[in-house]
């Protein structure tokens, strides 16, 4: 059973002398399940551009390869942060993503796995996900409130 704790404002007490805290929705986008939708088409076009022996088009040279792995996983990144409402739960989403892939091209014939490409990968989630904090913050404390 929970109850109310006395000394903090919207604060729980467990019984086991733990107080938990309301949590701050400016740290947690809205969660919006239409966001899932292009989150599992990039997992898609990721998952078959890399399973590709022959990429399309002209081969990336390093680091352009590197951008385009932070670029993805960026988008990746966001979109699943979006759908899930956790900043956190979208990275790791898309870094456990990026290293499954990462594992599968390994074999795929003509493809390489590597640890620096997993690297922009979580880069790029990283960045991508924590994205969806900026609206929040930028917007002054009343206005969050209101929607």
């Amino acid at each position: 059973m929970e109850r109310r704790h006395p000394h903090r404002a919207g604060g729980t007490s467990s019984g086991a002398g733990r107080v938990t805290a309301p949590l701050s929705p400016a740290l947690h986008p809205p969660a919006n399940r239409l966001w899932w939708l292009p989150t599992l088409a990039l997992m898609a076009v990721i998952w078959v551009l890399s399973s590709r022996a022959d990429p399309i088009g002209i081969p990336l040279p390093h680091p352009l390869d590197w951008a385009a792995h932070f670029v993805s996983y960026a988008a990746l990144g966001f979109c699943a942060a979006r759908a899930s409402g956790s900043w956190t739960l979208g990275w790791v989403l898309a870094a456990w993503f990026g290293a499954f892939d990462e594992v599968h091209q390994a074999f795929v014939p003509g493809r390489e796995a590597g640890i620096s490409d997993w690297w922009f990968d979580l880069l790029g989630a990283a960045l991508g996900s924590r994205l969806t904090l900026g609206r929040a913050r930028l917007l002054p404390k009343a206005e969050r409130s209101q929607g």
